[in-house]
């Protein structure tokens, strides 16, 4: 059953793509084909990853404590590329927002006109990975909650600003408010990723420069 910021955001894409913001995508079936070299490909890749992420790892958790990964924890390895996959999915998600939130500043501050087309395939973008990005343990489900949150905040951003024939004091502030919310559920969905990891045992760090999480994990046995 879904719940009101579901239905909410459901109401406010239907009504997106009625006025013909927001492009109308067909459902399409997803269909998964595995093969030997395939997963032998996929398991290499995650190795190479873990082995370059794992010395930054022990550089900024240094004196912290981290959370190892234990072969025999099978049901837990699985967990851990589920939410993997979920969070690599979502870091998609805040890059198309980025851009977004860069194209409108840009207009606002008179550097460059207004990029209709990449706003709103960012935004089919943006959608189009929320509806695919599963939601397969339990953990991830308060996390999920506050997404959808986010993208429906991002997606009232996007129509306010597509509906202005003109910029004013009146839209940039509405603009700057639309940021300072989006940029509280940013901070609200990166405590929850860092619970998630610290209950799953994911090793992770946070860059001091960029404070970016960084995590590793391996792949279950098959």
């Amino acid at each position: 059953m879904l719940n009101e910021t579901q239905r909410n955001f459901r109401r406010q894409i239907k009504e997106l793509e009625r006025e013909g913001l927001l492009e109308k995508r067909e459902k399409a079936k997803r269909v998964r084909n595995y093969s030997l070299a395939a997963i032998l490909i996929f398991a290499w890749n995650i190795y190479a990853a873990y082995t370059w992420v794992r010395p930054f790892l022990l550089k900024f958790t240094k004196g912290n404590i981290t959370y190892n990964i234990t072969p025999k924890a099978i049901t837990g390895v699985y967990d851990h590329e589920k939410i993997a996959n979920y969070i690599r999915n979502y870091n998609e998600i805040v890059r198309l927002k980025k851009e977004n939130v860069e194209i409108i500043k840009r207009y606002l501050e008179g550097k460059s006109m207004l990029d209709e087309i990449t706003l709103k395939a960012n935004l089919s973008q943006i959608v189009s990975i929320s509806k695919s990005n599963l939601v397969t343990v339990d953990d991830l489900k308060q996390l999920d909650l506050i997404i959808n949150e986010d993208i429906l905040n991002h997606t009232d951003l996007i129509s306010y600003i597509l509906k202005q024939p003109k910029t004013n004091y009146q839209v940039y502030d509405q603009v700057n408010n639309y940021i300072i919310k989006s940029n509280d559920y940013s901070r609200r969905i990166r405590g929850e990723i860092i619970n998630i990891f610290k209950q799953n045992g994911i090793d992770y760090a946070i860059d001091p420069n960029t404070e970016e999480i960084r995590f590793s994990y391996k792949v279950s046995p098959r």
